[in-house]
């Protein structure tokens, strides 16, 4: 992810939500474990 997305919660959002559907969640849930898991508590995965 980059830069911005560290600075923004909009874009870290959109950034994350785009690499779920161009990877898939399971890679994913590899490269960003915690970030998977915070999305995951919430019920947005």
């Amino acid at each position: 992810m980059s830069r911005y997305a560290m600075q923004s919660p909009a874009e870290s959002f959109a950034e994350f939500h785009r690499l779920l559907c161009e990877k898939g969640p399971e890679h994913c849930k590899i490269q960003w474990p915690k970030c998977y898991k915070f999305y995951e508590m919430k019920g947005l995965l």
